[in-house]
């Protein structure tokens, strides 16, 4: 598995970050206020049984939507079982169907929604139970966001002569980069390859290290493989030359090289780099940066050893693997669990960041995978009001501010049906009634109805025998036979002797 051995190191190396981030904190005006999606019951809704459900993410598309894989049933001595799965707002946790005559899947990466709403996943077929993601062979997924099922499930295949494969990224055109090698563990030689999936052409091309991202403009970087670290590695020294681009710390410490482990569509990447700096146990610390050309570097001092990179997205902000952020806009790193709402942080401590989109989404996971959205903003289509739920209280913030939704620069009639369509995905109905051209919703919370049993339908919109303005749900019935007392008393059914209201009978 391309990760750091053992959980204790990535909860050391979170707090070194965290105790470095907070000396200085200056929080600026347009600071993200994080909500949290725990996946912990929607994935143990789906793996259900297994006497060790846990989980992590892996990759994240613009559009919201995170995959991951869960571990099942821990083995320390042989390893575990691994399932891997889509989360979308529209279907929630959906699991992958695993290659034919594998017992494991693993994915790497996942594209943004097309013109249909699909999405294609990458990674590839494990045989379990093993917890390496580079044993096996590569795969994609496409999966229908609007229908909430698989189109289809396509192993890759193996290269001739190699022993295992695997899909890391895929961009926006189709196009799957991976690599495969020699097993039982990745070892040289290794053979990068591409493959197109209109096409369905794979070929092998030249990068003088293991392919580890690709952007949406078709740029790969990568590196040397190493199983216990996050990151792959490429050494810079053939490229540039250190005093140019290494970072002062670096240079002064004997830093000449640096790995990279994701690239944005400007070509910025963020990996780790090297200072040459021992940390007294034979170790030489490592710090997370960002290189943009022709802005430099930029990124956290370094801390240790284990220090991970995570990703970084078009914007330039970029996180570790270990819950640190680096805002572009607020120029500095910090830690990331000082950015969630006050109502979730006893809930998560968000040391595992490994992917952020244009959004400042950020994804992560160590007990079970999470995703962080900011508040106060539409990232969801549909949430108009910004509190990272779609429901009836969007439409009611679109009537008494309505904005564009559809995208044809206005906002009119045609957005509010967009949006009650957007609505009925989520089994939702705009009511209206009472006729009166407010959504029974709106009524509601407005003050403009009551609704005394809540079950968000005005009172006068529900049966009252009496019409007294009570509905008779809501109105006494002590005898139970299902007609409220007034309307008993009033029909004869029940007698009232001492014209008190209330059946003699009870």
């Amino acid at each position: 598995m391309i990760t750091e051995s053992t959980p204790n190191a990535r909860r050391i190396a979170t707090l070194a970050i965290g105790m470095m981030v907070l000396c200085g904190f200056a929080r600026a005006d347009d600071v993200p206020t994080y909500h949290v999606t725990l996946l912990d019951d929607l994935i143990e809704a789906v793996f259900p049984g297994v006497e060790y459900p846990s989980s992590w993410s892996t990759g994240l598309n613009e559009n919201g939507d995170l995959i991951g894989q869960a571990m099942l049933n821990f083995d320390p001595d042989h390893g575990s079982r691994m399932r891997s799965f889509v989360y979308t707002v529209e279907h929630g946790v959906i699991a992958l169907p695993l290659l034919p005559g594998w017992e494991s899947n693993a994915v790497l990466d996942v594209s943004d929604r097309d013109e249909r709403g699909d999405i294609v996943i990458v990674g590839g077929g494990v045989p379990g139970p093993n917890i390496d993601l580079s044993i096996g062979e590569a795969a994609l997924w496409r999966y229908s966001t609007v229908t909430g099922a698989f189109i289809e499930t396509r192993p890759l295949g193996i290269p001739a002569g190699l022993d295992d494969s695997l899909a890391v990224a895929v961009n926006n055109d189709g196009i799957i980069i991976g690599f495969a090698s020699t097993g039982p563990y990745v070892s040289y030689p290794i053979t990068n390859w591409k493959y197109d999936l209109a096409t369905g052409v794979q070929e092998a091309f030249d990068f003088p290290a293991i392919v580890k991202d690709m952007n949406n403009v078709g740029q790969v970087c990568g590196g040397v493989y190493r199983g216990d670290l996050f990151g792959n590695y490429e050494d810079l020294t053939e490229t540039y030359e250190p005093g140019d681009v290494m970072p002062q710390w670096a240079v002064d410490n004997g830093g000449i090289s640096a790995s990279w482990n994701q690239i944005n569509d400007q070509g910025w990447l963020v990996g780790r780099a090297s200072t040459g700096i021992s940390d007294g146990a034979g170790h030489l610390l490592v710090a997370i940066v960002r290189y943009a050309d022709p802005v430099g570097w930029v990124g956290f001092a370094p801390v240790s050893h284990l220090s991970l990179a995570g990703g970084i997205n078009n914007q330039g902000d970029f996180t570790t693997a270990t819950g640190g952020v680096y805002f572009e806009n607020m120029g500095g790193s910090y830690g990331l669990n000082q950015f969630i709402a006050p109502e979730w942080q006893p809930l998560l401590n968000a040391d595992e960041s490994p992917r952020i989109n244009d959004h400042r989404q950020i994804i992560g996971g160590d007990d079970h995978a999470w995703l962080l959205t900011p508040m106060g903003e539409m990232i969801i289509p549909g949430d108009v009001n910004g509190d990272v739920t779609v429901d009836l209280d969007d439409h009611c913030a679109w009537v008494a501010a309505p904005i564009d939704l559809d995208g044809d620069g206005d906002a009119d009639g045609a957005d509010e049906q967009w949006l009650i369509d957007r609505l009925l995905v989520f089994g939702l109905t705009v009511e209206d009634c009472n006729g009166n051209g407010i959504g029974d919703h709106c009524d509601i919370i407005d003050g403009l109805s009551l609704d005394c049993d809540l079950n968000d339908v005005p009172d006068e919109c529900q049966d009252d025998c009496n019409n007294d303005g009570i509905p008779d749900v809501c109105e006494s019935d002590c005898n139970g036979n299902g007609t409220p007392d007034p309307c008993d008393i009033a029909a004869g059914t029940s007698d009232d002797c001492n014209a008190n209201g209330i059946p003699d009978e009870c």
